[in-house]
């Protein structure tokens, strides 16, 4: 059972009750050149480009920069527009990769 306490209405818990281990499956967040942010099954080509399988565009988010997000999409309203093919970024134009738990955003999805 994790204990937890709750302040000003949010909920804060044992810092040694958490997994310390992050997600290390396929799942990612990627945010590209010039602010575009999609999730999707990553995988990284030969030549140093990325692909995003199974992908969904994140347009927009109402609460909480991109940490609220992350932690719950639901929450932060996040608004998902799936795309019905593979999404490719060139070598260069990704500027961060976050792995998130294999279930992340499907619930936020139309």
């Amino acid at each position: 059972m994790t204990e937890k306490i709750e302040i000003n209405g949010i909920i804060y818990v044992r810092e040694d009750t958490i997994s310390g281990q992050a997600p290390s499956g396929p799942r990612a967040v990627v945010v590209a050149d010039r602010g575009f942010i999609y999730v999707g099954q990553m995988t990284v080509q030969e030549d140093g480009s990325l692909v995003l399988a199974d992908a969904s565009n994140i347009r927009k988010w109402a609460r909480g920069g991109i940490g609220g997000l992350l932690s719950d999409p639901v929450a932060s309203e996040a608004v998902l527009d799936a795309v019905a093919y593979p999404v490719l970024f060139p070598s260069g134009t990704v500027l961060q990769i976050i792995r998130v738990p294999d279930t992340w955003g499907m619930e936020a999805a139309p």
